[in-house]
């Protein structure tokens, strides 16, 4: 490899009265290079006076102590041993109130009487505190029969729900070795609904809530695991950091409801209605949500991923910072959502609807497929969009700039009217594109293919062009002004 100097001139003085600055710009070529920079193996520079006269051998002697120095760095680090399944520790249990009490009889015997305290009536306070930290469990929730009984002795009315609330039928004497199975019943939860209980932190695994009318139902910190839902009715009930991995949810009305922080993983939710549902935070990765509505629902911060979206309904949904990789959503449709910052690698979008979104900053890969995608509209400054498939998508007045489209496949997508200000298109296929009416200025489109498309009537104005095809393509009209092309690839 040979060691050179890149030479920099000074190109441009910008002087800012107002903020008395002047700033100034110098610029290099350095000429058989491709962009990726795949010929060049170290690329460095230095801040340094600009009377500094060293020799090239300087510079080159200080790049080798400072890579002889990064190796004595890498060999300093030892890599860390994970512990052991039987070393990892478990989460502390959660404290009871009887816990509790007993850890406060214990620190006052431990501590004794204040000074001046009757040390008699001290004692007193430790034995009543340590036999409310003993004291028995409370008594079982009474027969629906007896508490009927007792509100019509009294003549109060006696709600409709309670009134259909059968008693438990008598448990059969289990064998002395046998456990209780842990968890609530499909009665326990009627019982729960009847008497206006919360179900907050109730294990209720594997449970048949199915068909059931449970709205507004509190299950905040349940364990819902594997538990069916099905056709439930559970509008503006609460979720939250509830766990409810692989329960199915089909079909259910979860209007309102929250998950916020909800644990989701591989639930079955086809064609639910979540319509303004609150799922921030939720992560729902390997589920299935096809043809579900998530109209107005907050997604923000979620992670969908490797999820089942096709025909899904999350129209003005807000998804800041949600992460969908590794998901299908084909015909799914996102018009006037928020996206800002949302992660969509890997993921079949295609003929998506995206009309109207704000799409700032969102991020996809190479193996996004955004094929025949509707964005007509749409706001993605920023946006990043390497290497996607964007074949025949519709960008039509929709607000690019500066998003990032290098080495996309964008053939026959059409961009007219869409600013492009500044937005790079480097080693993109833009062959067949319609691009009528685009304000390009200052866009990069080296090494592009732009055979066949239609730019008429674009603003090209200080455009990149340098190593682009654009054999047969239509330029009537189109402002070049300062625009760099390449006489070498011009039909």
């Amino acid at each position: 490899m040979e060691f050179i100097e890149v030479p920099l001139r000074l190109d441009t003085i910008v002087l800012d009265g107002d903020k008395e600055q002047c700033q100034c710009v110098w610029r290099g070529l350095l000429e058989g290079v491709g962009e990726k920079m795949a010929e060049v193996e170290t690329f460095f520079f230095l801040h340094e006076p600009i009377d500094a006269g060293y020799p090239l051998s300087h510079y080159q002697q200080w790049l080798e102590r400072k890579k002889q120095e990064a190796v004595a760095e890498d060999a300093d680090l030892e890599a860390v041993e994970p512990p052991s399944e039987e070393a990892a520790a478990l989460p502390p249990p959660r404290a009871t109130p009887q816990m509790l009490l007993a850890d406060l009889a214990k620190s006052m015997q431990e501590k004794g009487p204040a000074p001046g305290a009757d040390p008699a009536a001290h004692a007193a306070m430790i034995a009543q505190v340590s036999a409310l930290a003993v004291a028995p469990p409370p008594p079982p929730m009474p027969q629906p029969s007896a508490v009927r009984a007792g509100m019509e002795a009294q003549g109060l009315e006696v709600p409709e729900e309670l009134r259909a609330l059968p008693d438990d039928e008598p448990e059969e004497p289990e064998a002395e070795e046998a456990e209780a199975a842990p968890g609530l019943t499909r009665a326990d939860v009627l019982r729960h609904r009847a008497y206006g209980l919360p179900l907050m932190g109730a294990d209720l695994t594997g449970v048949d809530l199915s068909e059931l009318d449970l709205t507004g139902q509190d299950f905040s910190e349940a364990i819902l695991s594997r538990a069916d839902l099905r056709g439930c009715v559970l509008r503006d009930a609460v979720f939250k950091d509830a766990i409810l991995d692989h329960a199915d949810l089909s079909e259910g009305d979860f209007v309102g409801a929250s998950f916020e922080g909800a644990d989701l993983t591989g639930v079955a939710a086809v064609r639910v209605n979540a319509e303004g549902a609150n799922f921030e935070g939720a992560t729902a990765e390997g589920s299935s949500w096809t043809g579900s509505r998530l109209f107005k629902a907050n997604l923000k911060g979620a992670e969908f991923l490797q999820c089942s979206l096709n025909a899904c309904d999350f129209r003005e949904s807000v998804c800041d910072g949600a992460d969908f990789s590794g998901s299908r959503g084909e015909q799914a449709h996102f018009e006037g959502a928020s996206l800002v910052s949302a992660t969509f690698e890997s993921v079949k979008f295609a003929r998506a609807v995206f009309d109207d979104a704000v799409m700032t900053n969102l991020r996809a890969d190479e193996k996004a497929d955004f094929s025949e995608a509707s964005m007509r509209r749409i706001n993605a400054v920023e946006a990043h969009f390497e290497e996607a498939n964007l074949r025949g998508a519709q960008f039509g007045e929709a607000m690019l700039d500066k998003a990032e489209f290098a080495r996309a496949t964008l053939e026959r997508a059409n961009f007219t009217a869409a600013s492009l200000k500044g937005a790079r298109f480097h080693e993109a296929n833009l062959t067949g594109a319609v691009m009528l009416k685009v304000d390009a200025m200052e866009a990069s489109f080296e090494a592009a293919l732009l055979v066949e498309a239609d730019l008429r009537g674009a603003n090209l104005t200080s455009a990149q062009l340098w190593r682009a095809r654009t054999e047969r393509a239509q330029l009537e009209l189109a402002l070049l002004h300062r625009t760099i092309l390449d006489p070498d690839n011009q039909g």
